[in-house]
């Protein structure tokens, strides 16, 4: 969104340990020197979605499937997240649609980090707990729920920095190490200097976890 208002932002940068890089998540703690400070893990699904007519180019809808494990007990949660270039376009105006649940909304900016400059882009999002895609979503919005699940590990550190492994369907191994802050140059220069020139090795990946571990 193109204003003066400073938006909430995630910044992230993910790396395949078989091409460099830590390949653990206690090492990667130890090489940002911050101490988790919550484990969580899940199972994680993306959806194949029809996407909206008239949808805006470079805009996408994503939906996501997930399943937190914790003492034998799993509780779902269902993602639905609009993302696409600034500034937002009138077009997705009517953004978000009506659910039959309640769901929490989010607006935030997603800025990856690709190994010389960030990629950056707006989203949306609306997130419902305590149910899966099937009992949420409409069968129309659905082409597919999810085909195979991710295992994912997180760690939440100190700094409001996360650090999670997954392992993906397809058998490989990503890490993604993320950090809150505001849409802005010194929240980016923060997160290059506190955590990208820390993790040695790593070769930035392009894609975020939609595109590695989802339908792309």
């Amino acid at each position: 969104m193109s204003d003066t208002t400073l938006h909430g932002a995630e910044y992230a940068v993910r790396w395949d340990p078989a091409q460099g890089g830590p390949t653990e998540l206690a090492a990667v703690a130890e090489a940002l020197g911050l101490n988790p400070r919550k484990t969580q893990q899940a199972r994680v699904g993306f959806l194949h979605l029809v996407q909206p007519t008239g949808l805006p180019s470079g805009y996408r809808l994503i939906g996501r499937e997930r399943i937190l494990v914790k003492g034998g007990q799993e509780t779902p949660e269902v993602m639905l997240k609009l993302r696409g270039p600034d500034p937002w376009p009138a077009a997705v105006a009517h953004w978000p649609p009506r659910l039959a649940h309640r769901a929490e909304l989010k607006f935030e900016v997603d800025v990856s980090w690709l190994g010389h400059a960030p990629k950056r882009a707006l989203s949306m999002s609306l997130t419902v707990d305590g149910a899966l895609a099937v009992q949420v979503l409409p069968a129309s919005w659905v082409v597919q729920t999810p085909p195979a699940y991710s295992q994912m590990v997180r760690h939440r550190l100190d700094n409001d920095v996360t650090a999670e492994h997954w392992q993906l369907p397809d058998g490989r191994s990503v890490f993604e190490v993320s950090m809150g802050g505001t849409d802005d140059d010194p929240s980016l220069a923060r997160f290059v200097s506190q955590v990208v020139q820390r993790l040695n090795g790593i070769q930035p990946l392009p894609g975020g976890m939609t595109d590695l571990a989802g339908d792309g």
